[in-house]
């Protein structure tokens, strides 16, 4: 379980406050306490604070952002851990989960990357990048967060390392140096517009003293985003009841502008989602367990008027 950082004190009421201090560290299970269920009116436009998450033990997360979310009986498919050499091998695998998949040609200048798949830690909520917003006059909702692992411990993102071997570099004909190939996986991850982030960023690839390879450290970062409508209780003052669910109704779910593939829910799904507003915070948990906002491993958040 990972907390990330308040952004600024904020008074909080008893209500909220239970949801807060229920974010605690279980040693190895890491899980998250649940949500409190005061209800309330959650509308208005809310930055992120606070938050709860479920990191899952490596290599556990999601294969790819279009897999970073899950439903309640749903178990993705695990990625590989880090390509490690094989010790009982003189000449390393040429291409394959060894090598993450990757596909180089060329050298210098003319390096490209056309394929490859790295391994990653799970990444956290970037409050500073995060929003939340319901609508009361015509109940939509629009939902940013902002996932990388720029915001884990050191030790952590640390973690966020490749090795390639010398032959998985030429495997293709390709004969890159390490900065040629840091070069060609920035170009290969580069977004396709301003406003979507690059899936991986930040390459720092090192020639390694073991083979004479390749050593690359990287972030990786997840923008999602959603819009839809929530569903108005039944009450003249658009509250809910302690207890009563939120439920939203999906119209565009999106990994990194991409929509989340046939796996996964979809456009018109619907999402239960436990609240609390006490004074000037807005607590948001997933509904018994569900992900919260359809990201897997998100619990709880705590929010604030923006």
């Amino acid at each position: 379980m990972k907390r990330f950082v308040r952004m600024a004190p904020v008074a909080l009421s008893f209500a909220v406050a239970a949801l807060a201090a229920g974010c605690n560290n279980y040693g190895a299970t890491g899980r998250c306490g649940a949500g409190a269920t005061c209800g309330g009116d959650p509308s208005g436009s809310w930055a992120v604070a606070d938050g709860c998450e479920f990191q899952p033990v490596r290599p556990t997360q999601p294969i790819d952002t279009s897999k970073f979310m899950g439903t309640v009986g749903t178990q993705w498919p695990a990625l590989i851990a880090p390509p490690q050499p094989q010790p009982t091998l003189v000449q390393q695998t040429q291409s394959g989960d060894w090598c993450s998949t990757l596909l180089v040609t060329g050298s210098g200048a003319s390096t490209m990357v056309t394929n490859v798949f790295l391994w990653h830690e799970a990444p956290l909520v970037d409050p500073a990048d995060s929003k939340v917003s319901f609508f009361a006059a015509d109940h939509s909702y629009t939902t940013r967060l902002m996932l990388t692992t720029k915001k884990l411990a050191p030790e952590q993102r640390a973690r966020n390392a490749t090795h390639f071997a010398p032959r998985c570099l030429q495997a293709n004909g390709g004969n890159p140096s390490c900065a040629d190939l840091g070069a060609a996986l920035t170009t290969f991850y580069m977004a396709a517009t301003p406003t979507v982030p690059s899936t991986f960023d930040n390459f720092n690839c090192t020639q390694s003293a073991s083979d004479g390879g390749c050593d690359c450290s990287y972030d990786m970062n997840i923008l999602v985003t959603d819009s839809g409508r929530w569903l108005q209780p039944n009450n003249a003052n658009n509250t809910f009841d302690p207890g009563q669910p939120m439920v939203q109704e999906t119209d565009a779910l999106l990994f990194n502008g991409v929509e989340i593939d046939s796996q996964g829910p979809s456009p018109g799904m619907t999402f239960k989602t436990d609240l609390c507003r006490g004074g000037n915070e807005l607590e948001l948990s997933g509904n018994n367990g569900t992900p919260l906002l359809g990201v897997y491993g998100l619990v709880n958040l705590t929010l604030t008027p923006m």
